[in-house]
């Protein structure tokens, strides 16, 4: 058996999602991605606040905290997207979606020990890599999660979710940065979002690779009235077509 098929029959191979479980677990992933996306907008009602704690004047401001993290955070998580997303693809993607949470709310809450602008410059990278990342390893699992008659309006809940959570995050932000302090809005999602992920974690089933297409249900079928075992999906992507997903998510 080739390392390639090792890994497909392991973990990564999964089960088909029963009905019933469908809705808690889509319930699961709407609440931890609307969270991690929370921190899109997260710091822009405060950058005053910021600037003023970081000496900063109103050029510099701007500059740095409204222009060189903003671009940070977006341009440089979804080029590192693509080769992740290359790189992951074998990979079981439940456990690799909740380590990406992990990761990008401990960034977030992280910037309760920040102390200068490069600390939380690289905070706010670290979390933009993870939204990007994460937006990826959702849309491979939408793909498994829902058939085709379903799929792209599940993507299209997907972008809404993400649209959702940023605006959540600057909303909550200019409702409690001016009395509580910039730091505040952070702690207010992160908290909530560690304490789903064990859930996340421990009740979210792998669904099987392509289990929803319907080559492989006529496979399925297919070995199933012949008494073989049940065949597992051996594509794997290329860094085409991830750098059409980097595309994708640009639009």
């Amino acid at each position: 058996m080739s390392s390639e098929d090792s890994l497909l029959l392991g973990p990564s191979k999964g089960r088909t999602v029963a009905a019933g479980s469908l809705a808690w677990e889509v319930t699961i992933y709407i609440a931890l991605t609307m969270l991690l996306d929370a921190h899109y907008n997260i710091l822009a009602p405060n950058l005053t606040a910021v600037g003023h704690e970081f000496g900063m004047d109103d050029t510099e401001r701007d500059v740095m905290l409204g222009g060189a993290i903003t671009v940070s955070f977006l341009l440089l998580g979804d080029i590192v997207a693509i080769f992740f997303g290359y790189l992951a693809e074998p990979m079981p993607r439940v456990p690799l979606f909740c380590a990406l949470q992990l990761i990008g709310q401990l960034a977030g809450l992280g910037v309760l020990l920040v102390k200068d602008f490069w600390s939380l410059f690289w905070l706010r990278t670290i979390t933009g890599i993870v939204c990007a990342c994460t937006d990826l390893v959702n849309i491979s699992l939408i793909g498994d999660l829902f058939g085709t008659e379903s799929r792209f309006t599940a993507m299209g809940i997907q972008q809404m979710v993400v649209s959702i959570g940023g605006a959540l995050g600057q909303l909550l932000s200019g409702l409690i940065g001016p009395e509580m302090g910039w730091r505040a809005p952070f702690v207010v999602v992160s908290v909530p979002a560690l304490l789903l992920i064990p859930v996340a974690f421990f009740t979210l089933s792998e669904p099987e690779r392509a289990g929803q297409e319907e080559a492989m249900k006529a496979k399925f079928a297919a070995a199933e009235k012949e008494g073989a075992p049940r065949p597992s999906y051996g594509g794997t992507i290329t860094l085409s077509k991830m750098v059409g997903i980097f595309l994708y998510h640009q639009c």
